[in-house]
Order: structure tokens, then sequence, then C-alpha cells
């Protein structure tokens, strides 16, 4: 399994501190995920590599991506695929920037459907092939995840960016995601999230690698719910409308009593309508 982390500032934009603590999230992650790593914001460009992600060696991350409304890192566990930085997340194609954790079985069936490119070679990639096929068909993005999700097998969690539109969306069906909203000692309010509750506690919760943090306490735990497209705004975060349900799984029955089979392909597992949830104190 992959894992994704997110900070977002409510109050205005991520210091350097703020950005320390993405980096913990990814570092304490990575070990279980050495398979790549990156990271990306509203304001800078993407940084990725094909390697372990090493929070010593990359401080200087938290500089660059300081003076952001969010930050999102990446750290990947690779099925298949070769470690290289055109498979590495975030995947960016057009306007679209992605991470995804999951699994899309249907991977090859929708390459051949579509005619998407075979590489990059990650499963992740058809869903972001797919979201800009169908922006330029529907008339808007709650129309365009219900049509990709209408397409998909598997399992997902996904954060994605409109870089022409400057707006950030995320959708999930089976795959875990948690958010948290923590106020600090000096007053300031963000929103923090990560696919592992281990992971989300890391942040804003201790010292680690020679810098220190205010205090902060939790106010608020996030489950978002399955099959719901949320979107970050200025006030926090909302619910868009609620997605159909991805096609079912295909089985077959094996003769001579065997279990049913899945009948899809390996993948890799580069793997809140309208409603406001309030997030704001």
């Amino acid at each position: 399994m992959c894992e994704i982390s997110f900070v977002y500032a409510l109050d205005g934009k991520t210091s350097e501190s703020d950005v320390r603590e993405l980096l913990r999230m990814m570092h304490y992650g990575s070990g279980c995920n050495p398979h790549g790593w990156g990271i990306f914001s509203n304001s800078v460009a993407t940084t990725k590599k094909p390697i372990e992600f090493d929070m010593t060696a990359e401080l200087k991350l938290a500089a660059k991506y300081a003076d952001s409304k969010w930050a999102i890192g990446h750290v990947r566990h690779a099925t298949h695929g070769a470690h290289t930085a055109e498979n590495t997340h975030p995947l960016v194609f057009k306007d679209i920037v992605l991470v995804h954790n999951g699994v899309i079985h249907n991977e090859s069936e929708l390459r051949q459907k579509f005619k998407i490119p075979q590489k990059p070679e990650v499963d992740s990639f058809v869903i972001a092939w797919l979201l800009n096929h169908f922006r330029h068909i529907e008339k808007d993005w709650e129309s365009v995840v219900k049509a990709v999700t209408k397409e998909l097998r598997g399992s997902f969690s996904v954060f994605f960016f409109d870089k022409k539109e400057q707006r950030l969306f995320y959708f999930r069906d089976t795959s875990e995601f948690h958010f948290r909203l923590i106020e600090t000692s000096d007053g300031k309010h963000y929103i923090v999230g990560n696919t592992t509750k281990s992971s989300l506690e890391i942040a804003f919760a201790q010292t680690m690698f020679g810098f220190t943090i205010n205090a902060a306490k939790t106010l608020s735990y996030l489950h978002p719910s399955e099959l719901m497209l949320y979107e970050f705004s200025d006030s926090g975060v909302g619910v868009l409308c609620e997605l159909p349900s991805p096609q079912p799984e295909v089985t077959t029955i094996i003769p001579c009593g065997y279990e049913f089979a899945r009948k899809s392909e390996d993948a890799d597992d580069d793997d809140l309508c309208g409603e406001s949830y309030g997030m704001r104190p």
C-alpha cells in the first residue's frame, strides 16, 4: 500500500515548520513504501525521486514548499513497474496533478478501450488520463469524477489538482484515508491527512530531527465517506456530490471445486453536493 500525506493551512499559508510536519509523515511511512516519493502544492512544481524518502537529506523541501495553501506528499510501494521517476507520484498529465493509493484492476482494459498510452506504466495513470478525457466532455468536475468512477474496478484514494482552475479535490472508495483538524498553541488551524492513522498522529505531535513545533490539540477527526467528492477551498473542506459505485469485479467459477478467481490483471498498488463540513472551529 502506498501512503499519501496532506497539510492544509486554514488560516493562511504554510510555514517551513508546517511543511516539516508533512515531511515527517512521509518519513514515517517510507519504511513500508520505499520505492519512490513525491511532493507538490498549489504554488510549487512537483518534486519526486524513485528512491526511498530520506527526510534528513530532503529538509530543504520545507523552505521550497513554504508559503503554499497546502502541500501533498506520496511514498510509493510498487508491486510492479520500474522504479523510475516517470512511475513515481505525483503523476502530471495536462492540467491534472494526481496522487493515488489503491489498485485499478481493469487498467489494461481501460488502456485498450480509451487508447490510453502504455506509459507511465502505473495503473494510477489511467485515472489522470480519464479525468482529463472527461473534462473535455462533461460540464463540471462533479460530472467528470462521476464518469471516471463508473469506469474503475478496484480500489482508490485520490487527491487531484486542476492547475488551470486552481482547485483541489479528493475522493475514495474502499481505500482508507483520515483527516484531523488541529489547533496549535499560537492559534493556527490546519487540516492534516494521511492514509494511516499511525502516520497521521506523527504530525504536530512531537519533536524530531532537531526542530521543535508548537504544542497542538486535536479538535476533530474525519473519516471521509466512500464515493463522495470533496473539495478544499478557503473555507475548509466540503462535499460536492455523491459518486456512483465503480463497476463490480468480474468473477469466473473455476471447475473442480476451486474458489472464485478475479478475472483481471495484477496492477501497481499506486495503492467532502454543496454541503460544508464546517471544519473551522
